[in-house]
């Protein structure tokens, strides 16, 4: 009962910090495409489009210390090992951040801005995320909420020192992605006071043996692959429209994206405290919590979907520049449920049962499949809206090859992804232009009524039924 009731409130405290997090994604998805010019606004998804693989330069240090120490406390691990993991990963990130500075001025033959930004940001983030790591594996959510709450804070800041900067006719995607790094750096500084006691004071590399460092980086790095191939599943359609459609079209496909993490962030947080928690739970707990939590997702993520078309009047009457995005976001908006479901359920199962190996082959499997969707949907249609609908469907592939494994592995009957094929394709077969099968309110009324009733059905026997409870096996 403990244990239910401590990771209740550790989901809300999370909860609560990116509930927080929600507004400012909300207000910095609306204001930055608002204040920049089309152009700027897709310099600046570029560049944080390449942002999202800075993680690869821990080398999978940050993941290894995770996996390693989830769930233990400060004492257990030691101050001064967390100091010495602190002070190796710092000086691996200098040499990282030099050498990706040196080379992408030779490639280029100068100094480019972004090139600069992103060399930096590699120490910045990575330092963040470690001390994020480290407050998530010792479970002090409090802290890790706080700083949550302080990087809204700065965020929503730079966006009104950018209102600002329009003011002077300075507001540019370039001058975004400054005040986006100065936010990365205030981020650093606000983890390292949280946790001041494991940032400062002396360090002892004899505590950390070259036995336990390699096991560390082994077991992390291939956590990092896996990681490395999630990235460019989620990123592929992206890096299609970023080489194939004009820098113009892959600002209105990106805004989509900043729409859709609004969404997934406040979704995915459950998974900071899920993974800690798995560790110390019995197998019979460990299995309660795959079917429940997963099940609620998807539940959750199928219902968001039914408040699109009052997304669609806020952007039309906010941002009517960007009414193209329209088309895009119905597309590629129901594969919320099986991203949200991968990200906070599957991988941390993956992690939890140290199949690093098996989630790296599965997500080099999806990643083929990704792959070849989007590239013929690009042959075929050749738009945009066809390429979201093609990774819509490579990311329910990936979900139901991941979803079957683990239930196998667990001995688990689970009906989810039956649910969740359904609900897709009512989805695609009611909202998507591209099928052309209802139109307008009708489907998009015709979508809810669906949800509610199968929903209901389906909530009742998973979760609710005595079959529900038979079908865990000890």
């Amino acid at each position: 009962m403990r244990e239910r009731s401590s990771l209740g409130f550790n989901f809300l405290m999370v909860f609560i910090s990116n509930f927080i997090s929600l507004f400012k994604g909300i207000f910095v998805s609306i204001a930055v495409p608002k204040i920049l010019s089309v152009d700027g606004y897709a310099d600046y998804r570029i560049f944080t489009l390449y942002v999202s693989y800075v993680g690869l330069f821990h080398f999978g240090l940050l993941d290894g210390f995770c996996l390693k120490y989830a769930g233990k406390t400060v004492e257990q691990i030691k101050k001064e090992k967390i100091k010495t993991y602190t002070h190796i990963l710092f000086w691996m990130e200098i040499v990282c951040s030099l050498l990706v500075l040196l080379i992408g001025s030779l490639i280029n033959r100068r100094i480019d801005i972004i090139i600069i930004c992103l060399s930096v940001d590699i120490v910045f983030h990575n330092l963040a995320s470690f001390y994020q790591n480290v407050m998530q594996s010792t479970m002090q959510f409090k802290k890790y909420a706080r700083v949550g709450v302080l990087y809204s804070i700065f965020q929503i800041i730079s966006v009104v020192v950018l209102l600002g900067l329009k003011t002077v006719n300075h507001a540019t995607g370039y001058s975004y992605i400054i005040l986006y790094l100065i936010c990365e750096f205030l981020m650093l500084m606000t983890c390292m006071l949280s946790i001041k006691g494991l940032v400062w004071g002396k360090v002892n590399y004899r505590l950390i043996s070259y036995k336990e460092l390699k096991e560390v980086i082994s077991q992390g790095f291939m956590l990092l692959i896996g990681g490395l191939i999630v990235t460019l599943i989620l990123n592929l359609d992206r890096q299609f429209v970023a080489v194939l459609f004009s820098k113009k079209e892959y600002a209105y496909y990106s805004f989509t994206y900043s729409i859709m993490n609004i969404v997934t962030s406040l979704i995915t947080a459950m998974s900071i405290v899920l993974f800690p928690t798995l560790k110390r739970a019995s197998k019979n707990g460990q299995v309660a919590y795959y079917k429940k939590i997963s099940c609620g997702i998807a539940v959750l993520v199928f219902g968001v979907l039914c408040f699109l078309p009052i997304m669609e009047s806020i952007i039309v009457w906010i941002l009517p520049k960007y009414r193209l995005s329209i088309d895009i976001l119905y597309s590629i908006a129901p594969a919320l449920a099986t991203i949200c479901i991968i990200q906070v359920i599957l991988i941390n199962f993956f992690k939890t049962f140290k199949k690093t190996k098996e989630v790296c082959l599965y997500s080099i499997i999806a990643l083929g499949i990704s792959f070849a969707f989007n590239y013929g949907a690009y042959v075929l249609f050749g738009t945009m809206s066809a390429i979201a609908i093609a990774t819509v469907l490579a990311c329910l592939c990936w979900y139901v090859l991941c979803d079957r494994y683990l239930c196998r592995l667990m001995q688990l009957k689970n009906g989810l992804f039956i649910y969740v094929i359904f609900m897709t394709a009512t989805y695609c077969l009611c909202y998507c232009d591209l099928l052309h099968v209802f139109y307008g309110m009708i489907g998009k009324a015709l979508y809810m009524l669906i949800f509610a009733l199968i929903s209901a059905v389906f909530v009742k026997h998973e979760i609710y039924s005595p079959s529900a409870h038979s079908n865990i096996v000890s």
